[in-house]
């Protein structure tokens, strides 16, 4: 089975990304209670282009392609 891999092209970057959501899969935006941490209110990653649907779409597909048996870590 041939899987796609879909990236992002941030405007910002000199490369391709492959993106997540922010805060939800973000390792370091929540404290060890679940709150979200100080520096993170304020996440670039929550507005603007980020919560248009294609790039939500795109984040989502992401959070289930990674679970693929054939993943490489």
């Amino acid at each position: 089975m041939k899987v796609k891999i879909k990236l992002s092209n941030p405007s910002k970057m000199p490369c391709k990304s492959w993106d997540l959501q922010a805060l939800d899969d973000c390792i370091g935006s929540k404290d060890s209670e679940g709150n979200l941490v100080p520096a993170c209110t304020i996440c670039y990653a929550t507005e603007g282009f980020y919560v248009m649907p294609n790039a939500i779409k795109l984040r989502e597909y992401n959070q289930e392609d990674w679970k693929r048996d054939s993943w490489i870590d």
